[in-house]
């Protein structure tokens, strides 16, 4: 995954985002948590399922395409970037606090 700001923008950027987004009970966050969870699969048969639906393949045609591991990092490059505008709908934040906020949670910065 490749995060479009240095390690130091993203520390700079997290001291400015609301308190809100860190507070597990704010339902805010937990309707974005859920939908978000919901959409991301919990088995790689799963993952396979979703990656194929999403490019309008059948499995089979995932898994024997010699791009199997682009098109896995793709949807999950699109899934970071759906979230990214979420928490900037949600919690008026912009885009590189967003970003700060998703590699904390990674633990990158």
């Amino acid at each position: 995954m490749e995060i479009p700001y240095s390690k130091r923008q993203l520390e700079l950027a997290i001291v400015g985002v609301p308190k809100e987004i860190g507070d597990e009970e704010n339902e805010k966050v937990k309707k974005l948590r859920t939908e978000f969870e919901s959409r991301m699969p919990k088995t790689k048969k799963e993952f396979n399922q979703k990656v194929a639906d999403d490019n309008g393949i059948t499995v089979k045609q995932l898994i024997d395409c010699p791009n199997y591991a682009l098109l896995c990092q793709d949807y999950g490059d699109r899934m970071r970037r759906d979230l990214v505008e979420a928490m900037k709908k949600e919690f008026n934040i912009t885009d590189i606090q967003a970003w700060s906020v998703i590699a904390a949670g990674m633990g990158l910065i």
